[in-house]
């Protein structure tokens, strides 16, 4: 993923579809909205944060803690 080398210039990130009955998987949590480099990032780029896994479960768990 091209944008993990990027993951600390990523902020104010919304995870939206966190359902707690789904806990510990979340598989329908998403990246809602996250700012790159504190520019709103676009849906391809949301996309890429999604599917890596591992950094998506820290936003849920970020957001629900």
């Amino acid at each position: 993923m091209r944008l993990k080398l990027f993951q600390n210039s990523i902020t104010e990130i919304k995870v939206g579809g966190i359902d707690m009955s789904d806990y510990p998987k979340f598989c329908d949590a998403y990246i809602q909205s996250a700012l790159i480099d504190g520019v709103e990032a676009t849906e391809s780029e949301l996309e890429d944060l999604t599917e890596d896994s591992s950094f998506l479960y820290e936003c849920i768990h970020n957001q629900i803690h």
